[in-house]
């Protein structure tokens, strides 16, 4: 724990130095959330994200972002598949998310270095809205591979092109994602042999606040899998597809005004453990600095299924604050139940 400790004095100290020399961007983001099983389980989640992004030239620019997470209890206040909340993680002192250098020039942008996909996909502004993990990256995918997903990253090469309307993304990252520094738990590391090969890909279609997208997914590994190498639902065997792909789509659609609708769909029909379905929709109204929705989703796992709902509600104090309730009810194969939380995020 010191060691990472003294890592993250040493990386704050580059950011700030890199910032006082003229870097073009700075960002911190902290979310703080209170949960509660209405009686005495109560868990605090804590999380903290720093950005920089310094110019070199007119086409290139050195990016870095990380994550700090804290939890007070280290198991779920309840047994849930999709996750929540989509904060909570356990104790991470910091980790990277974000390191490499970006080219840029008009509508194209290409990253290499250590990055994950929370960046750049399943991050349109109603999914973003709500808590559950799983309304933005599918079950199919995270629960499938342990690949560079929060708080999780890896080496790899990201592609987009967005002309305003359309955007095209496509990355090839190593075929598992890490957020330690040393040995088996390295972010550096890069072992398409052992880890495999992901690639993801998705085209999104954008106007007067409507948003389409579609996508698919390529995970390749050629080594046995043991559980907890891919994902919590993987027993231990012999992967004998060497290929599994995930396919996914989903619209926010405007239905009148102020009031929106979301549906998402998503597959992985050859995986042998793990989730092969899942399907959500939900409603969403904004009216000035208030946004009320409702949501509720269906995963079919292989040997499990759950449903889980959510109801929130997200106030916007000032342009860098703001506060937001949720109820969660969760059913699935072993339990069901209610579980509440009240989440504050602060920008700078």
């Amino acid at each position: 724990m010191k060691m990472n400790i003294n890592r993250l004095y040493i990386v704050l100290a580059a950011t700030c130095c890199v910032h006082s020399a003229g870097a073009q961007e700075f960002g911190l983001e902290y979310t703080t959330e209170l949960q509660t099983r209405f009686k005495k389980e109560a868990n605090w989640v804590n999380l903290l994200q720093l950005e920089a992004s310094v110019d070199i030239g007119k086409y290139f620019s050195v990016q870095a972002a990380s994550v700090s997470t804290a939890t007070t209890v280290s198991e779920p206040l309840i047994y849930n598949m999709l996750t929540f909340s989509n904060i909570e993680e356990e104790n991470i002192p910091f980790a990277f998310k974000r390191l490499g250098c970006e080219f840029h020039t008009g509508d194209w942008q290409m990253f290499a270095g250590v990055s994950n996909m929370n960046d750049n996909y399943f991050v349109t502004p109603l999914a973003s809205l709500f808590t559950n993990s799983s309304c933005g990256i599918f079950p199919t995918i995270s629960c499938n591979f342990d690949i560079a997903n929060f708080p999780n990253a890896s080496l790899g090469v990201t592609g987009k092109y967005d002309n305003g309307r359309i955007t095209a993304d496509v990355a090839i990252y190593n075929g598992r994602g890490y957020h330690g520094f040393t040995g088996d738990n390295c972010v550096f590391r890069f072992n398409p042999v052992k880890d495999g090969i992901f690639n993801i890909n998705s085209v999104t279609y954008r106007s007067n606040d409507n948003y389409y997208n579609l996508g698919v997914s390529l995970h390749w590994r050629d080594s046995p899998c043991t559980e907890g190498d891919s994902g919590t639902f993987q027993k231990e065997k012999e992967i004998k597809d060497k290929t599994h792909f995930a396919i996914w789509g989903y619209a926010e659609q405007k239905i009148v005004k102020n009031l929106y609708g979301i549906v998402q769909y998503s597959a992985c029909p050859a995986i042998k453990d793990g989730c092969r379905n899942f399907a959500g929709a939900g409603l969403a109204y904004k009216c000035g600095k208030s946004e009320i929705a409702l949501y509720s989703s269906y995963a079919d796992f292989i040997s499990e299924y759950e449903w889980a709902s959510e109801i929130t509600f997200r106030y916007t104090i000032s342009e860098k604050i703001y506060i937001q309730p949720a109820v969660h009810y969760i059913h699935n194969s072993q339990t069901n139940g209610v579980v509440g939380l009240l989440r504050l995020g602060i920008a700078l």
